[in-house]
């Protein structure tokens, strides 16, 4: 009895065939429209990470390349450094080698006056005793 009251109503609400043919249709066109819809948006989804994905990668190199531009500024600022160094070295030691030059040429100027000295001095004293010797 209650199958066929079911019956009964689904025949009030169905009247025709075609009409249950019908609305069937629309119930499977809603289902299709909710899987395109569905899949239209997994698709959107899949299109935004892409994005987010490329946008990664694009920061992530120019985070590379901007490291190794700091890398090669330090390098040549570390090769121009030790230049300076080196360069700074040179000069001090051609300086020293010049004072060296010119203390040794004082060295030998003050020996050569100090023989002369002496020599000046024996003088004096072999004249003085030869005045000395003549006097008496």
């Amino acid at each position: 009895k209650k199958k066929k009251k079911k019956k009964a109503k689904k025949k009030a609400v169905v009247s025709t065939q075609s009409e249950w043919e019908r609305l069937e249709q629309q119930r499977l066109d809603k289902l299709q429209v909710t899987r395109d819809e569905k899949a239209r948006l997994r698709m959107e989804k899949l299109r935004k990470q892409q994005e987010e994905q490329e946008k990664e990668n694009i920061r992530r190199q120019a985070e590379r390349e901007a490291a190794a531009r700091q890398r090669e500024e330090q390098e040549l600022a570390e090769m121009l450094r030790l230049q300076r160094e080196r360069e700074e070295r040179e000069r001090l030691a051609r300086e020293n080698k010049g004072n060296n030059e010119r203390e040794r040429k004082q060295r030998e100027a003050q020996r050569e006056a100090e023989k002369q000295a002496r020599i000046k001095e024996k003088k004096e004293k072999e004249e003085q005793k030869e005045r000395e010797r003549r006097e008496r």
